[in-house]
């Protein structure tokens, strides 16, 4: 609690995965009925993939 705000963390360590999945935090206070918050985000997940070969190898000798 921080003064009259109560703060929370999410980690979250989204994977190729969730691309396009919906995120929502919701939060309310019992003693302010019918006043509860929400929002929501759509996850946009951008991945880079690295292949690196050595010549007079194969794909299953690289592979790690």
């Amino acid at each position: 609690m921080m003064g009259n705000k109560t703060v929370s963390l999410l980690t979250f360590i989204p994977e190729a995965e969730d691309n396009g999945a919906t995120l929502t935090c919701r939060a309310h206070n019992p003693s302010i009925p019918g006043q509860g918050m929400h929002t929501t985000t759509v996850l946009q997940v951008t991945c880079e993939y690295f292949f690196f070969m050595q010549e007079g190898k194969s794909a299953k000798d690289n592979k790690k």
